[in-house]
């Protein structure tokens, strides 16, 4: 692989993520906006589930 080409991979994973993110984002307000979920829950959520994979990573 040439440097060109790891180049333009790692742009193409950086509009990925970000597009990933602005719509992660834009459901998590909707479902908050909607009163689907309340922010407590979404955060009681995360730390779960980061609590889960800490314990399975061994962090």
């Amino acid at each position: 692989m040439n440097e060109t080409n790891i180049f333009y991979q790692l742009l193409n994973l950086k509009e990925i993520d970000y597009k990933t993110m602005l719509t992660l984002t834009s459901l998590i307000e909707l479902l908050i906006n909607k009163n689907i979920i309340s922010k407590e829950e979404l955060l009681r959520k995360i730390k779960n589930l980061d609590s889960i994979a800490s314990q399975s990573s061994g962090i």
